[in-house]
């Protein structure tokens, strides 16, 4: 379509154009096309045809895009409802407030109510109170000696974690601009079309 751009002086010769009837079934198939999309869109055909080339790409860009935020919809959904996960990150939390006490932070250890989610990446690195023992390690040990191992298996709680783990909601946002502004220009050239069709009738 892009190749098919009317030059000026086909454009203007497209104008001319007295078909007789809505079809041009006067004119031969490629006068026809060129009829029925050019004209209508004036000056704007190049504007045009990137339209009709989002629209052809319109549905699947959507149900992609649904699809991504039902994956997202499901992580979330898993990790707000799952047991285990609360009570893995209850020990967490536990661990928190009995570093804060071996430091001499006694004051403080009810102040503890919460960590930040980039501090479970450090549980592996971070030594517990003999500076051997990983964090990781002695949360490990604590559930399994009270009897809260089955916690350990948290991912088959959350099955449809993977998959949400693999959107991002960045690219998400983005696409969803994108498709608005692309809609956005869908409307307005329709709007400039029925204003050219108006003109022409007066």
């Amino acid at each position: 379509l892009d190749a098919a751009t009317p030059t000026l002086d086909e454009a203007s010769r497209l104008a001319k154009c007295d078909a007789g009837d809505d079809d041009f079934c006067g004119l031969a198939e490629a006068e026809r096309f060129m009829c029925r999309v050019a004209l209508p869109l004036g000056d704007r055909y190049a504007e045009g045809v990137s339209c009709l080339r989002f629209r052809a790409a319109f549905g699947d860009r959507a149900r992609h895009l649904a699809e991504k935020a039902a994956d997202l919809r499901t992580g979330c959904a898993g990790v707000a409802g799952s047991p285990r996960l609360k009570k893995l990150l209850t020990y967490v939390l536990r661990l928190g407030r009995e570093l804060d006490e071996s430091r001499g932070r006694k004051g403080a250890a009810t102040d503890v109510r919460g960590f930040r989610l980039h501090g479970l990446l450090k549980l592996a690195d971070t030594k517990a109170f003999d500076r051997e023992t990983s964090a990781l390690e002695y949360v490990v040990g604590l559930m399994r000696r009270n009897d809260d191992a089955d916690a350990l298996a948290v991912f088959e709680e959350l099955p449809g974690l993977e998959k949400a783990a693999r959107v991002s909601p960045d690219h998400c946002l983005r696409e969803v601009a994108s498709l608005r502004h692309g809609l956005g220009k869908v409307e307005a050239l329709k709007a400039a079309a029925s204003r050219r069709a108006e003109a022409d009738d007066d």
